[in-house]
Parts: C-alpha cells; sequence; structure tokens
C-alpha cells in the first residue's frame, strides 16, 4: 500500500511512512520520544542519532547509547 500514499499524503508525510516502515523492520517503532524522525507528528525530516543507535543496537551491530 506505500506505493499509493503519495497521492493522498503530503512528501513530508510520505518520507515519515518510508521511516516507519524501516523503523519497524529494526524494531523500533513506535517512537517514545517526541523529536523522533520516526513518531507520527514529528516534525523532524530525517532519522536522528537516537533512531540509527536504536536500530543498530537491536540488530545486534552497536552496543552504545545514543
Amino acid at each position: 500500500m506505500l506505493w499509493v500514499l503519495p497521492s493522498v499524503m503530503t512528501p513530508m508525510a510520505v518520507r515519515r511512512s518510508t521511516r516507519q516502515l524501516i523503523a519497524f523492520t529494526q524494531g523500533i517503532w513506535p517512537a517514545s520520544y517526541a523529536s523522533s524522525g520516526i513518531a507520527d507528528g514529528s516534525r523532524t525530516d530525517r532519522f536522528t542519532r537516537r533512531d540509527i543507535a536504536a536500530m543498530l543496537l537491536m540488530s545486534g551491530c552497536g552496543t552504545r547509547r545514543a
């Protein structure tokens, strides 16, 4: 269904939805902090360092905290 989204959503919302899909596959969605690039309603239009650190940790590639 993601291919249908551009016709009914703003470009920023489509990018956030795509980040949320990626985050879901990495086991870190939903986000618990508002400044996350994957949080619903967030104005951050990118993955944050905390988002990336959480994905690395969940994938077994990182042990440091953000």
